[in-house]
Order: C-alpha cells, then structure tokens, then sequence
C-alpha cells in the first residue's frame, strides 16, 4: 500500500493506492529536511534535499531510484521522466525493472524524405530492464488521422522478435513504400507481456515529406544590387529559367555571414519569371 497526502492528487494522476489527506508540511523549493516517524516519535526514514538533485522543473517530481540505497545520497535521487511527471502509487520511472523494454527511436530515411521516394523507417528498442525479454512484438502505425492513437486499419507492419538481453539494444527496419508530399505521423509500439513500465513503450514521430527539390540552377540568381545609392535598399533578383513553377515557402537566402527566410507565404514563381528579393518593398 502506497500513502499519499494530498486530496488534489487524484485530479492530476490516475492511480489505485490509498491517499490519507493530513496537515502536511509545505516543503520548500530550494531544498528542505523530509522526515518519516513512528507513532513513538522514532525515526523511520529522512533525508534533506535540495533542488539540484532533481526535480521542481516542470512539476516533475523528485523520485528515489534504488529502495536499498541510502536515503541521504543525492545520487540515489533524480527527476521523474514519466509523461505524468511523477509516478504516484507505483514504481518510479527512474527505478531499474526486472522487465522493460524501451522504444528509443524512430528514423526515417532517406533523410529529408522526398515525394514519391520509397522510404524506411527505423524503429530502435532498448531493454532497460533487469532481464532478458524472451519474446516481444515491434509495431509500426501510419496514424493518418493524426489522432494519436493506433487502430487495426493503419497499422504499416509487425514483428516478432525474440532474446533481446538486458542493456542491449535491437532495430528494426520497416519497408514503407512512398507518400505524397506533407505532413506524416507513425506510431511505433513495442509489445512486451511482462513489461513493467508500459509508458515508454510508444512513441509518436511525426515528420514532413517535400516535394522534389529543383535540380540546380532551375532558379538561377540573376542581378545583384550590393551598393545602392543612398535613398536605395539593396536587393537580388532571381530567375525561373525551367518550364517547372516552384513555390518559394520557406525558402532561404545567405550570404558569407548569414541566412534569411525568404518567405513564410505560398509565393510562387513561375516559369519565366522574375522574382526581386529586397530588404522592403521600395526598389
């Protein structure tokens, strides 16, 4: 049985455990002394903590890492990682487990990926846990309605693997065919019955496909005004020497010391035509 001490803490996290509401001290930001007592005024468990050896950042929660190490090392504390922020009621999210596979990574290549362009994805698995995991299953989603949640219709692929040893890793790479220019969100999911920390076992990745970039000097930069006269600003002028219009979004321009966003808008040029790129419109 876990004893928590707080009425509220049940609106923010979803846990079994008792809570027994008390007069509980308030305890200071910076560092404070915590200290656990017998109805004899005997003392249990202490220490005194201070703000660098974890947590307040975020509403994260300080969590203790080994039960049977000293309570007074700051080395045995840390910040919680779980995506709750702390993990009341149960095991700490920086606490070794006996079984525990992560999801570490998703990778897409090639890289940037390119419309109509066959495309891999990566998938990495870490077992963090103290044991082996005999047999676990990778999946992958295309979550197309971007609604965070993998269902059977846009499941990618699957598969089974087998002895994965404690502190090793695995890859798994998935055949993924080509997409049309946009945004894309995956799901990857690592299936493990005996795992026990299932919050590290799916991770969103959502990335951009682009439509072919234009061979080199399609867009060919055509004049220069580098020193004006006075009442003038400076300014380029660009060219679409191809028979291929091309829409300049967040495209970029430089020079020797630094590289500007040439537009945030759909702005699109032309075959033919002449675009004029200036510090203001006054040319």
């Amino acid at each position: 049985m876990f004893w928590l001490t707080a009425a509220s803490v049940s609106d923010f996290y979803d846990f079994d455990s008792e809570i027994i509401v008390m007069n509980l001290p308030s305890l200071n930001n910076g560092g404070d002394k915590v200290i656990l007592m017998d109805d004899n005024s005997f003392i249990i468990d202490s220490l005194t903590y201070t703000s660098s050896w974890g947590g307040s950042s975020g509403g994260r929660s300080l969590e203790r890492i080994l039960f049977d190490q000293p309570s007074h090392e700051s080395t045995n504390w840390g910040t919680s990682v779980s995506p709750d922020k702390a993990t009341p009621g149960g095991i700490n999210s920086i606490s070794p487990k006996d079984f525990d596979l992560l999801l570490s990574e998703i990778n897409i290549s090639p890289s940037p990926p390119i419309e109509n362009t066959d495309l891999t994805a990566e998938l990495i698995i870490k077992n963090i846990g103290n044991n082996n995991a005999n047999t676990y299953t990778i999946e992958l989603y295309n979550d197309e309605n971007f609604d965070n949640t993998p269902q059977a219709g846009e499941l990618i692929d699957s598969f089974e693997l087998t002895n994965l040893a404690s502190g090793d890793s695995v890859s798994q790479t998935f055949s993924l065919g080509s997409f049309d220019a946009g945004n894309v969100q995956f799901i990857g999911r690592v299936i493990f019955n005996q795992d026990e920390d299932n919050t590290n076992n799916e991770l969103i990745y959502e990335f951009t496909v682009f439509p072919p970039p234009p061979d080199f000097n399609d867009i060919v930069i055509n004049e220069i005004m580098y020193a004006p006269s006075e009442a003038e600003t400076e300014w380029v002028e660009i060219y679409n020497r191809s028979n291929q219009a091309y829409d300049l979004i967040n495209w970029q321009f430089a020079d020797a010391a630094n590289t500007a966003l040439i537009t945030t808008s759909s702005i699109t040029i032309e075959p033919g035509e002449f675009v004029v790129l200036a510090k203001d419109a006054s040319v």
